[in-house]
């Protein structure tokens, strides 16, 4: 049969290339953390580096306008930062996050994140799904992964913006394949992101119609998947334009959260992580506030 010819040359292709998240290994979603493009992450036996206090150059430029208690970001052998998700204890998570920054929590203490506070307040067993300038099809793909490997009762994934885009890109060395999260008007070259996709050129053929459409197949994708697995999902953003088109979706499965936006002293109050780039305490302290009745109901 066709269908039989289509699955068996499909098999033929790489693990990496094929991307077959319903029926992939757990160890997949360290494809999609920063680890692999951070050297300085890696013990000299191939092990990851458990503690890095600096994450950012940004974080060691503004590290004297920090005025509290240092901190380490803890990851585990997966790249996430939390615990040991192989651990027996982490087969049934009560709540699961999923996002970019805001969710990773850069520039902040770990029990300070948004997530963390609502898992303190609710006794909830959560787990820090976050990573650091991810895409919504990357937040996506290590939702499917995940949610079929580890029983979740609820998720709430806190988006980025539309126009980030994942891709697999060919390293210009190595030969290694390997998935970039592209941002426009990111003025990286070509040469410096040491593969064969060009940012600039990807946007200018790319029309924003597209990165929309794309977008919310992702978003449907995810609520589809969160439906067969029984999950209740949540979603939000602190993009404004791709808060307002989750809000004209027609979701039926997900719920839409508030908004992420300054608490209501900001303007007179300073309130930055340690980059000086990311929300500090209060925005985490004040969307908690906004959520945690809806998802905790």
């Amino acid at each position: 049969m066709v269908s039989d010819k289509l699955n068996l040359e499909f098999e033929k292709q790489s693990d990496f290339l094929q991307m077959n998240l319903h029926n992939c290994n757990l160890d997949l979603v360290s494809k999609y953390t920063p680890v692999t493009s951070r050297p300085d992450l890696i013990l000299k036996d191939g092990k990851l580096r458990d503690k890095v206090s600096v994450w950012t150059q940004a974080e060691e430029d503004n590290i004297e306008n920090w005025k509290h208690d240092d901190f380490n970001y803890v990851l585990s052998s997966l790249g996430f930062r939390d615990e040991e998700i192989i651990e027996t204890s982490y087969n049934h998570l009560d709540l699961a996050v999923f996002g970019c920054s805001y969710t990773f929590g850069v520039g902040l203490p770990s029990d300070n994140l948004w997530h963390k506070l609502l898992s303190k307040s609710k006794g909830l067993k959560s787990y820090n799904f976050g990573i650091p300038g991810c895409s919504i099809k990357a937040a996506c793909d290590v939702f499917s992964i995940v949610s079929r490997h580890i029983k979740i009762d609820k998720a709430v994934f806190l988006m980025p913006t539309y126009e980030r885009q994942l891709c697999a890109s060919t390293h210009n060395i190595s030969k290694n394949v390997k998935l970039i999260t592209l941002l426009p008007n990111n003025n990286i070259s070509i040469n410096q992101m040491n593969c064969d996709i060009d940012p600039n050129m990807y946007y200018k053929y790319i029309p924003n119609a597209e990165l929309i459409r794309r977008t919310k197949d992702d978003i449907y994708n995810i609520e589809h998947l969160a439906k067969l697995r029984n999950i209740k999902i949540f979603i939000s953003s602190w993009d404004r334009p791709t808060y307002k088109l989750i809000n004209v979706m027609d979701l039926r499965y997900m719920t839409v959260l508030p908004e992420w936006v300054n608490p209501p002293d900001h303007i007179n109050k300073k309130d930055d992580a340690r980059d000086g780039l990311h929300p500090g305490f209060k925005h985490h302290e004040y969307w908690t506030k906004l959520i945690e009745n809806i998802v905790c109901i």
